[in-house]
């Protein structure tokens, strides 16, 4: 107020409407959160309530629609199911193989020596045996040594051609362990695909049920707003005599 001839005079005001508030970045704000959370837009309703939205946070990723690394499925995790994958599909001898094979060729040198000694030791005590009944000559020793070789080039093809089918059984069992491999990987990969599936089906559904929720609110939020707006104004209606 001034003081102006003796009295005093009101100053006037000049307040202005309210600054409106900055329009929020809701893309910013998508493109800042969490790859599972969408960033709901305020609503009309919300506004009138003066009601924030909530956010949604699910399963998947907002942009793309697929599960989450932390909610996906994967048969191949691990470092032992990693080595059994390569095993299943490595072209050649798997690791079980090779041993097996090496195991093999142990069994076949050791076999192969015991039929050298076994021959030597029979060439010799049937010379000894001539020998002592009088009847070594040269041509006996020698029609001894060819019998001996005879019987010794036998033995090895014998212990070969054991060795032979030892070998195929091996590549016949890494076939069979390679397919079981698969087969089994197979499955593995049908039954995470089908439960990824179920855990996005699942999210859409939360994400739908979330959205039902969400509209419930705003509708119960408005309509309470509304009907504290319908009290005030009967109030004030009381107070000023029912005139407006």
């Amino acid at each position: 107020m001034s003081k102006k001839g003796g009295g005093f005079r009101s100053a006037r005001l000049n307040i202005g409407a309210p600054a409106a508030p900055p329009p929020i970045d809701y893309a910013a704000l998508q493109a800042a959160a969490r790859p599972g959370v969408r960033i709901n837009k305020q609503t009309d309703f919300e506004r009138q309530a003066g009601v924030m939205p909530v956010n949604y946070e699910g399963t998947r990723d907002v942009n793309s629609g697929e599960l989450l690394g932390q909610y996906r499925l994967d048969p191949y995790q691990g470092e032992a199911v990693q080595a059994l994958k390569q095993q299943a599909f490595a072209q050649g001898d798997s690791p079980w193989a090779q041993l097996q094979n090496q195991k093999l060729a142990l069994e076949q040198s050791g076999l192969m020596d015991q039929a050298a000694k076994q021959g030597t030791q029979a060439m010799s005590q049937a010379q000894s045996q001539l020998a002592m009944s009088g009847g070594l000559s040269g041509g006996a020793r020698e029609r001894m040594a060819r019998q001996g070789a005879r019987d010794l080039m036998v033995a090895r093809q014998g212990i070969s051609r054991q060795g032979a089918t030892g070998r195929m059984g091996i590549q016949e069992g890494d076939i069979d362990r390679k397919q079981s491999l698969l087969g089994n990987f197979a499955n593995a990969e049908q039954a995470s695909q089908q439960g990824n599936i179920q855990t996005a089906m699942g999210d859409i559904q939360n994400q739908a049920l979330f959205d039902s929720n969400r509209y419930n609110q705003q509708m119960q939020a408005w309509g309470a707003k509304q009907a504290a707006d319908a009290q005030r104004t009967a109030a004030s209606m009381q107070r000023g005599g029912g005139k407006k």
